[in-house]
């Protein structure tokens, strides 16, 4: 398995400006009010990023220590030693009780990895598990086996935001009555204190129709909420200690669907990033808006592709998702040189954003909060894309993001918690492991009134293909499964079109897709049909997670 680079993780859409409330005073007590917890260690250590931990067994609880302090019975070369070489099991219900030097907002992070513990008397698939802090509930049922598995890491964190007005963090950890033998356990808890983040004034919703309206909404301040993604686009991950309260910032890269995936710069050597007045420092550190991702330099190429983000989230909650912007290489110093349109879910969030006429010029650094409402249950895919504004004719028909966040919001039941993910289908029938055996081919078909799509199994297969990274298999299948979305999110459109048969491999896929969409000139009202041979559905559900 790989090594986890992010904090990891149809439907309705509304959205909302967020205006940001600053507080200041927090940053003093980042460092020093910061709890790091080792959990079932007997000494402290240092992780990569050199940060000390502390057992949890040295810690001054109010009550005592419960549970068993048990080691992984193996640990991949991959996997640091700290926090994830030791864990905490309980059998029963148990409470950390954490004083916090500072009362308010805080991140707390969970960090997992779900191995056999204690001599493998602690088997991973039978860890399913609760965790409450105090009212809310953060996970319920929870396996971190199957969390791993369906992100292909081999460990992972868990990153919520509580405002802990009492001065006591109460997080209980409670094995699942629903399953013989089950535990919970936990390698490493962190704390550290934020300013109130998320708290919102003025607000724009969107409507399911796309019309805008202005409202007032906000954040409750008792919210509980948890990070989803912290993506830095177009750049490298940023770990801690960059920036402030040691968040952790993913590579894009992952994420984009299809091949027209931009373009990506950093900041001219004469640029210096600087915030916006209402913009404070700690939003995102500046290495987050010193590099970018953009479209491209081909305008004709631009007005034919969305930049698109696929990520997965738990359906039936409200998502914050927060984009970073900043202009940051000449020409562009002006309002209307590069203007563009930012859609969630096939809805419009923004009709003409201008970073320059937000932020007030170029290396000046701002950000944009939306909220997304979403229905349903299970897990479905967040689609974030770009396309440029036309209608103000600006200079250059382009799009430009430099950091993009997704927070879930607590439901109406005080909740955070959403399902497992479905083990993987490992029944297959190919004894040496993860393959495809057989190519397809794709196939539009003329019609005035739709395109169809058909998908026909290759009878002559010579070889397979081996699925030697399967993260890029999920973002395979998600771009054909996908594929209907994508074309009426997609503003151009082939008029009896048709694309011969041609054999397509799987890996390529996506970028058949990109190609076609590229190629199809626009069709005012025209919705595309879309129809997708039931035989290859059954192959992606096994690459699929």
């Amino acid at each position: 398995m790989k090594n986890p680079v992010v904090l990891p993780n149809c439907a309705l859409v509304c959205a909302s400006l967020i205006i940001l409330s600053v507080a200041p005073a927090i940053l003093a007590a980042d460092n020093d009010s910061a709890i790091l917890l080792s959990c079932g260690a007997s000494q402290p250590g240092s992780d990569l990023d050199g940060r000390d931990w502390t057992p949890d067994s040295d810690f001054n609880f109010s009550l005592p220590l419960s549970g068993h302090s048990v080691k992984a019975t193996q640990q991949g070369s991959s996997v640091p030693r700290v926090p994830y070489l030791t864990a905490r099991v309980f059998t029963s219900p148990f409470s950390y009780n954490f004083p916090l030097a500072v009362g308010g907002r805080v991140f707390l992070r969970l960090y997992f990895y779900p191995s056999n513990y204690d001599n493998d008397n602690y088997t991973s698939g039978d860890a399913f598990f609760s965790v409450t802090a105090g009212t809310y509930t953060l996970l319920h049922n929870f396996s971190a086996s199957l969390v791993a598995n369906n992100l292909n890491y081999d460990y992972f964190t868990r990153e919520f935001s509580l405002n802990v007005s009492t001065g006591v963090l109460n997080l209980t950890f409670s094995p699942s009555p629903a399953h013989n033998n089950s535990y919970a356990f936990i390698n490493g808890v962190e704390i550290v204190p934020i300013p109130d983040i998320f708290n919102s004034g003025n607000a724009v919703l969107i409507n399911t129709d796309g019309y805008a309206y202005p409202i007032l909404k906000e954040i409750h301040p008792e919210s509980a909420i948890e990070t989803v993604y912290r993506l830095n686009v177009g750049g490298q991950a940023i770990a801690p200690p960059i920036g402030e309260f040691s968040r952790f910032w993913e590579d894009d890269t992952l994420y984009l669907f299809g091949a027209s995936s931009g373009v990506t710069f950093s900041k001219d050597t004469n640029v210096s990033i600087r915030y916006a007045p209402d913009v404070p420092s700690y939003i995102a550190p500046t290495e987050v808006y010193a590099t970018a991702r953009s479209m491209g330099p081909d305008a004709s190429m631009n007005l034919q592709y969305n930049l698109t983000w696929i990520l997965q989230v738990d359906a039936g909650f409200s998502y914050l998702v927060r984009f970073h912007f900043c202009e940051i290489q000449y020409p562009i110093t002006t309002r209307k040189q590069r203007v563009f349109e930012i859609f969630i879910n096939n809805q419009t969030a923004e009709e003409s954003a201008d970073v320059i006429a937000w932020s007030g010029g170029i290396g000046v650094a701002t950000f944009r909060d939306y909220m997304v409402s979403t229905t349903g249950s299970g897990q479905m895919d967040m689609w974030v894309a770009l396309h440029p504004q036309v209608d103000s004719r600006p200079h250059y028909y382009d799009a430009i993001l430099n950091g993009l966040e997704v927070f879930k919001l607590q439901n109406s039941s005080n909740s955070l918690a959403g399902f497992n993910p479905e083990p993987r289908d490992q029944t297959f029938d190919n004894p040496d492991g993860y393959y495809f055996t057989d190519s397809i081919s794709l196939h539009i078909s003329d019609s005035t009134d739709s395109v169809a799509l058909d998908v026909v199994e290759d009878a002559e297969m010579d070889k397979a293909v081996e699925f030697e990274e399967e993260q890029d298999a999920r973002k395979c299948t998600a771009g054909l499964l996908k594929f209907e979305e994508t074309l009426e999110f997609s503003p151009v459109f082939r008029e009896n079109a048709e694309l011969k048969s041609e054999a397509v491999d799987f890996w390529n896929l996506p970028a058949a897709f990109q190609q076609m969409i590229s190629g199809i000139s626009k069709e005012e009202d025209g919705n595309v049909a879309i129809a997708i041979d039931s035989v290859i559905y059954a192959q992606f559900e096994y690459a699929s997670f």
